[in-house]
C-alpha cells in the first residue's frame, strides 16, 4: 500500500472515532457529571413542626415547716385524696462536707433556682399541713412556678410573648432538706391538658386544622394522640389549641418542647419538589434512559399527600383530566436531581 493511502487511512479512523465520540461520547460524559437519584417506596407524614407550651392544672406545694424530708410517693404515681406525700422531720439543715467555694456556689445556685419558681407562683403556692393530698391526681417533684399562670383557664388570652418568656425547662424539687416556704411538690390532674403554640400566618394551612380532628404529637419520639381543640388568629400568627388525656411521663419535666404535628401518614413512590419540572400545565421528571440520556416523563401527585416539598406520586400509568392513560415512573427509575438547574425545561 502507498504510503499516501495509509496516511488516508490512518486520517479516516482518526476522523470517524472524533465523530463518534462527538455523537455519542461526549453526551454520555455530559451525564455522567448530571447528579440522579432513584424513585423508591417510603414513609410521607404530613406534619408541621412546631414548640407547644403543655397546659394542666395543676397546684404547687410548698413546705408547711423546715427540716429533713422523707419522700413516700413516687414521682409519676397518682395518689387519692388523703394519702401522704412526704414527711419532714425538724431540724438543722446538713452542714456541707466541703467549705470550698465550688460547693457555696452550688448552694447559691439552687437557693437562687428556688427564688425564681417563688416569684413566678407568687401567692398561688399552697401549703399543706403533714402534706397530705387534698386531691386525687398525679403527684411530680418538677415545678417552674407557673402551674396557675399558665392553667386551661389561661387558654383563652395566652399570648406568645407570654408564653416565649417562659422557660422551657421545670426545676426537679427532689432533696434531702427543705426550708420553710420551699417548693416540695406538685399535684396535676392529669384527665385532660393543652399543647399550644404558634404559627406563622403565611405559611399556616387552615385545611388542615378541622376541629374536633384527632392528630398524633411526637414528644421526644414519643407519639401521643391529641385532638385539635381551636385555632385562632393572633397579630401576624395562628394561635393553634391541642387537647389530650393520654398520659405523657416526661410531661412534668418540660414546659415547652419542639414537636412534630402529624395529621396524616402516606406510603408509596415519593417525588421531591426540586426534581420536578412542570410542561403545559402538567409536572414530570426527567428519567434516566439507556443510552445516558434523560426524557421528561409526567407524574400524577396523590391528592393530600404533600408535605415539606414532597409528593407520593402514581406508578406506572395514571388517568389524565381527558380519560387518558398516561404512562409515568416506576420504581427504581433514575431520575435527573434539580433539573431546572441543569437548563432542563
Amino acid at each position: 500500500m502507498k504510503k499516501s493511502t495509509k496516511v488516508l487511512t490512518v486520517i479516516f479512523i482518526v476522523a470517524a472515532i472524533a465523530l463518534y465520540v462527538a455523537i455519542y461520547g461526549v453526551p454520555g460524559m455530559q451525564h455522567m457529571l448530571e447528579e440522579t437519584t432513584v424513585l423508591e417506596y417510603g414513609d410521607l407524614p404530613v406534619l408541621d413542626e412546631v414548640t407547644v407550651c403543655m397546659i394542666r392544672n395543676e397546684t404547687l406545694y410548698v413546705a408547711a415547716e423546715a427540716g429533713t424530708i422523707e419522700y413516700h410517693i413516687d414521682e409519676g404515681t397518682k395518689v387519692r385524696s388523703g394519702m401522704s406525700m412526704l414527711g419532714i422531720t425538724g431540724g438543722a439543715p446538713p452542714q456541707p462536707a466541703s467549705s470550698e467555694s465550688s460547693a457555696d456556689g452550688a448552694v447559691d445556685e439552687e437557693k437562687a433556682a428556688i427564688e425564681r419558681v417563688l416569684s413566678a407562683a407568687g401567692a398561688s403556692a399552697e401549703a399543706v399541713p403533714n402534706n397530705i393530698s387534698p386531691i386525687t391526681a398525679v403527684v411530680s417533684y418538677f415545678a417552674d412556678g407557673y402551674e396557675k399562670v399558665l392553667s386551661p383557664a389561661a387558654l383563652e388570652t395566652l399570648t406568645k410573648a407570654e408564653v416565649d418568656a417562659i422557660p422551657a425547662e421545670s426545676l426537679p424539687l427532689t432533696r434531702t432538706y427543705t426550708e420553710k416556704g420551699w417548693p416540695i411538690y406538685k399535684l396535676t390532674d392529669n384527665n385532660l391538658w393543652y399543647m399550644v403554640y404558634w404559627m406563622n400566618r403565611d405559611t399556616f394551612d387552615a385545611s388542615r386544622y378541622a376541629e374536633g380532628e384527632s392528630v398524633k404529637v411526637e414528644l421526644n419520639s414519643t407519639e401521643i394522640n391529641a385532638v385539635i381543640q381551636s385555632f385562632t388568629a393572633q397579630g401576624s400568627d395562628v394561635k393553634v389549641v391541642l387537647r389530650s388525656d393520654m398520659y405523657y411521663s416526661d410531661m412534668p419535666k418540660y414546659r415547652k418542647m419542639d414537636a412534630k404535628v402529624i395529621f396524616a401518614e402516606y406510603q408509596g413512590l415519593i417525588v421531591d419538589e426540586k426534581d420536578v419540572v412542570t410542561r403545559d400545565g402538567m409536572p414530570g421528571v426527567f428519567v434516566k434512559q439507556r443510552n445516558g440520556s434523560f426524557k421528561w416523563a409526567p407524574i400524577q401527585y396523590t391528592k393530600g399527600a404533600s408535605a415539606g416539598g414532597k409528593h407520593i406520586v402514581s406508578v406506572g400509568t395514571f388517568t389524565d383530566d381527558a380519560g387518558e392513560l398516561v404512562r409515568t415512573v416506576n420504581y427504581y427509575d433514575e431520575i435527573l436531581i434539580n433539573p431546572a438547574a441543569e437548563g432542563y425545561s
